[in-house]
């Protein structure tokens, strides 16, 4: 394997009522399979705690308030991203790269870096990113930045031999079944 880079999922949730997708063997297995396919390291966390006490407890509180929660948006800073800079720090690594589609800029005038929007306009994922601090943004790869469509992403990673390269995409609340509502959470 390839040590210079590691796929990191995490799980954020157990395997009770409160299932999350990514987070069941079969999801974990998958996320495996797809490292061992493209030659890199696998490394699995467990931010169970975590995710539920800052993103799932949040939306709780905001649904309930007649507020729009939008997890992703505290999940990225607060768990996600947080995780992804512990563990590459822990291995003395920079970079981060990340599957959103959109690119990292550095901007000299005032000595910042910001998230820009990718050619994929339909798939943009910026609105996802930002409130990441800027000691992150400017320790992104964003590979996914120049390709204009989810075909062409597939495409690539079909020729790659990648066993993920036709799966559905994530459209709905990850910590939300399919076969449950938000009602089941709250």
């Amino acid at each position: 394997m390839r040590s210079e880079v590691a796929a990191i999922p995490g799980t954020s949730a157990n395997d009770s009522d409160r299932v999350h997708k990514v987070s069941s063997e079969a999801g974990k297995a998958a996320a495996e399979k797809v490292a061992s396919e493209a030659g890199i390291d696998f490394v699995y966390k467990n931010v169970h705690e975590e995710f539920y006490g800052t993103v799932v407890d949040n939306f709780c509180t905001e649904y309930i308030s007649g507020r729009t929660p939008n997890p992703c948006i505290v999940c990225n800073p607060n768990v996600k991203f947080k995780t992804l800079t512990e563990y590459a720090d822990h291995i003395g690594a920079y970079y981060i790269a990340t599957g959103h589609y959109g690119s990292s800029c550095y901007d000299e005038k005032t000595n910042s870096w910001y998230i820009r929007r990718g050619k994929n306009l339909k798939k943009d994922q910026t609105y996802m990113l930002y409130r990441l601090p800027q000691e992150v943004i400017s320790r992104f790869l964003m590979p996914l930045e120049n390709l204009e469509t989810k075909d062409e992403t597939r495409r690539i990673a079909d020729d790659a031999g990648m066993s993920n390269a036709h799966q559905k995409d994530s459209q709905e609340i990850c910590f939300i079944p399919d076969d449950r509502t938000y009602l089941d959470l709250l």
